[in-house]
């Protein structure tokens, strides 16, 4: 075999690799282009809503940004968009099937069956959602919402949010990072909502400006 014939072969040998290598990189480029993880919900509520100020949480030690989302389990749209994000980001953060973990744990949580005592989860399915950045508050009228008793555990709201799967420690699945709210109408307020001192109390005592002491 001559030594030009030898450089030839091998060259074809390397373009193949290459040719393999790029139809597979463009292959992992198209199958990311359709695995859309984000999710725009339909009307749903807000439970423990902490949007305005971060709260610590105690198991990863990060002040975080977060609500629980009730969502009706009529809202089929919803719950079809919340799975299908699921699925995109299990399959970004393991594409061969054969091969994920089993028992990854869902962002969606069923009301009935975790919170039977609970009425304002009867019904309803949940997901829990978090952020380190504060999300976007906005109106109905995509006015910015910056006044924190405008919403609060019991309004009615919209939420985007980005699905990613987690594997730490043992736990692995899949979660929802909160990206943005749009809050669409107050609600009954839940058990910890915050309340206004207007609600709650009366005028008391001599008009403002009067000159009797009511302590005297």
């Amino acid at each position: 075999m001559t030594h030009a014939l030898i450089i030839h072969l091998l060259t074809d040998v390397n373009l193949t690799k290459s040719s393999k290598k790029e139809n597979a990189m463009n292959a992992e480029r198209q199958q990311n282009k359709t695995l859309d993880t984000t999710v725009i919900t339909g009307e749903g509520r807000g439970s423990y809503v902490s949007v305005f100020q971060p709260a610590l949480n105690t198991m990863s030690g990060k002040e975080e940004y977060s609500m629980a989302f009730l969502i009706s389990k009529d809202d089929v749209d919803t719950v079809n968009a919340i799975n299908k994000a699921v699925e995109a980001a299990t399959t970004a953060k393991w594409p061969d099937a054969s091969k994920r973990p089993p028992n990854l744990r869902s962002p969606l949580r069923d009301g009935d069956t975790e919170k039977p005592n609970d009425e304002a989860y009867a019904g309803h399915y949940w997901v829990n959602v978090k952020t380190k950045n504060q999300p976007g508050i906005i109106d109905a009228q995509m006015r910015p919402v910056l006044d924190v008793r405008d919403f609060v555990s019991g309004d009615y709201c919209r939420i985007s949010a980005n699905a990613y799967a987690y594997d730490q420690k043992g736990n692995r699945g899949v979660a929802l990072g909160l990206s943005n709210v749009q809050v669409t109408s107050k609600g009954e307020p839940l058990s910890g909502a915050g309340r206004r001192a207007e609600d709650d109390f009366s005028a008391f005592g001599p008009a403002a400006g009067a000159s009797e002491d009511p302590w005297s």
